[in-house]
């Protein structure tokens, strides 16, 4: 689950750097105003917005529930060995 958010949050970068590299493409090919690309962006950014809490809930959530209550990051038991090293 944390691979697929983690993919899901790098699509959703993604997708957020290239709308604004796309503008003069939109602009031309669909005829639009700047207004219309301007509520494209809005409606990118409040999806983002809405849904970056919410998929930060369900995941904490999660986590708490797989850690018998605890809802804090173990880092000793990282797989990553440059973090558990440190420790």
């Amino acid at each position: 689950m944390l691979v697929a958010l983690g993919v899901a949050h790098l699509l959703n970068d993604v997708i957020q750097s290239m709308i604004p590299a796309i503008y003069r493409l939109i602009k031309d090919t669909y005829r639009l105003k700047f207004a219309r690309i301007g509520v494209i962006t809005l409606a990118f950014q409040v999806t983002s917005s809405l849904l970056q809490p919410l998929l930060g809930h369900l995941t904490d959530s999660a986590m708490a529930l797989r850690d018998g209550g605890r809802n804090e990051l173990d880092v000793t038991r990282s797989p990553w060995p440059l973090v558990r090293d440190r420790l």
